[in-house]
């Protein structure tokens, strides 16, 4: 059944969740298509078809391909929507994209339209498969091995773990559903006495041997590791890993509860300027508080301690580095973490579902990608809100995707502009003020070839001003619909530049050594509060351009 929202007044600028009245059955779109396997052409029956709208307010749409892969969505409201397939030993794919690691094409579904021939070529997915054994050639149980893949997490190229499993009782592993490319494998023996919530002390001996992580095909470091090239539905087999006994030592310490709160803690030790999802080893921690981490290969290292207790939190820190020696009677002592507390301003009138919507969370500045956000947020229904467990250090502001036509006016913290310095919680952090203005411009336009013919699933950058590009909030992205269109709306008063890639990864565009050799294939475009900019832009090839 169509749906509607709710009016709902949240705020002295009263920006209402407008109810959206049905459309009529005239006004009712149609979307048919079909799916195939793009490695043989056959139909993939049972593929799940989604179709998502991109303005929240509009009702979502599901079916299933039949045994011919055939697919029609009906009764669909006029607007612009995002469709996807999903497929048990395909990877899953938006309409039309351009490579397997970007979206797809943005569909505009006009009022009373037929959409026909709305076709998907699945990728078959890639398999990596392999065995672990010691220096004996004697099977190892319960070795956590790791694909890793270059990504642009936070403006920034990151190894990350795409998919991860657990040797079996054999030594062996696989792991499917993996998209082509090119691969790191890391594998990390996990001591079973390193578990968490271990408290037997019955082997309390250093044994001064122990298996450090490796890289395939058997190195203990990523820069000296050999890449894994999988193509499109290929196995590739016999990615195995010989780990031999090597020189490690033990990190003993204690964990003092200055509060005497009660709760679990758990030790961890990451290793500094590495993969800390690889190079990650977890304490056996005893009731008094005492703990020790075994078979550390030395190194530099980041040591954490961590208690949750009665929905809140407390940490403690140091920094760590490991030789050759055992290290003894380290001290780290909880601290509980803080509140941050504000409120949420309005300017305008605008459509919005609820306070959550602007919600900000808080990003490390230190090391964002490993660490993740920090706090979770409470909002009341006068617009202030509250960010609990919040770790004392430094962070910068993140919004979630704001309503349609909001943007961030400012953010101060006292006198200081959290957006431009961002901010540093310690035991008394003062209130954020925040100010959402409903007044944003929009930019739309078009994207064209050289043959000035539009292009879909094109993916368009709008990128700030060189000195804002620390400001994740003023970046926006969208893909081109079928006829080569794009909007954006919520844009801040400012000046940009406008970047149309035929393929691009995500977020890669805020990656200044990225975004380097296109500086002068941008479109320079000017908005203020309210505006309504109309462009077109020329079409970046895949290809990146000489310098």
């Amino acid at each position: 059944m169509k749906s509607a929202a709710l009016a709902l007044c949240i705020g002295v600028f009263a920006v209402l969740a407008l109810a959206q009245p049905p459309s009529k059955p005239e006004d009712w779109a149609t979307i048919e298509g079909t799916v195939v396997s793009a490695a043989s052409g056959e139909p993939v029956r049972k593929a799940q078809i989604a179709l998502t709208p991109l303005d929240e307010s509009k009702e979502s749409f599901d079916t299933v391909s039949d045994r011919d892969g055939r697919f029609k969505l009906v009764q669909i409201d006029p607007g612009r929507y995002r469709l996807t397939a999903t497929r048990n030993g395909f990877l899953s794919q938006e309409f039309n994209p351009k490579s397997t690691a970007s979206g797809g094409t943005v569909l505009t579904v006009a009022a009373g339209q037929t959409l026909r021939n709305i076709d998907f070529r699945l990728v078959p997915a890639g398999a990596v498969t392999g065995r672990v054994t010691d220096e004996d050639g004697d099977a190892l149980a319960g070795v956590r091995i790791q694909l890793l893949r270059s990504r642009y997490l936070d403006g920034k190229p990151q190894l990350t773990a795409l998919a991860w499993t657990i040797t079996d009782d054999l030594g062996r592993y696989r792991l499917h559903g993996l998209p082509p490319g090119r691969y790191y494998a890391a594998a990390v023996y996990q001591d079973p006495r390193n578990a968490l919530g271990t408290t037997d002390r019955s082997d309390a001996r250093i044994s001064g041997l122990g298996y450090a992580p490796l890289f395939y095909p058997g190195v203990p470091d990523v820069d000296q590791a050999a890449l894994i090239v999988l193509s499109a539905g290929e196995e590739k087999e016999n990615v195995d890993f010989r780990m031999a006994r090597t020189r490690t030592v033990s990190v003993r310490g204690r964990v003092v509860n200055a509060g005497g709160l009660a709760g679990q803690v758990v030790v961890a030790l990451s290793k500094r300027g590495g993969l800390s999802s690889v190079q990650k080893f977890y304490a056996d921690v005893h009731e008094d508080g005492s703990f020790e981490v075994r078979h550390v290969p030395p190194g530099s290292y980041d040591l954490k301690a961590f208690m949750e207790y009665e929905g809140s939190v407390a940490t403690a820190r140091q920094l760590l580095d490991v030789d050759i020696s055992n290290i003894q009677s380290i001290e780290l002592t909880l601290r509980p973490a803080v509140e941050v507390a504000g409120r949420i301003q309005l300017e305008g009138q605008g459509k919005a579902r609820s306070w959550e919507q602007f919600s900000p969370a808080l990003i490390p500045l230190e090391d964002p990608v490993t660490t993740g956000d920090s706090g979770d947020v409470s909002m009341r229904p006068d617009g202030s809100f509250r960010i609990h467990n919040v770790v004392p250090g430094d962070y910068r502001l993140s919004f979630l995707p704001l309503p349609d036509d909001f943007f961030v006016k400012s953010a101060r913290q006292g006198n200081v502009d959290v957006l431009e310095k961002g901010l540093s919680v310690s035991g008394a952090a003062g209130s954020l003020e925040l100010v959402m203005s409903a007044n944003g411009a929009r930019i739309e336009g078009t994207v064209v070839d050289d043959q000035k013919n539009p292009v879909s699933g094109a993916t368009v950058a709008l990128v700030p001003e060189p000195q804002l590009r620390e400001r994740s909030d003023l970046f926006k992205s969208a893909n081109t619909d079928q006829y080569g269109a794009f909007l954006f709306r919520g844009v801040a008063p400012g000046d940009y530049k406008l970047f149309a890639w035929e393929s691009v990864e995500a977020d890669s565009y805020r990656d200044p050594a990225f975004l380097d050799p296109y500086e002068k294939q941008g479109l320079a475009v000017s908005v203020h509060e309210k505006s309504r900019e109309q462009v077109q832009l020329a079409l970046i090839p895949a290809s990146p351009p000489s310098r």
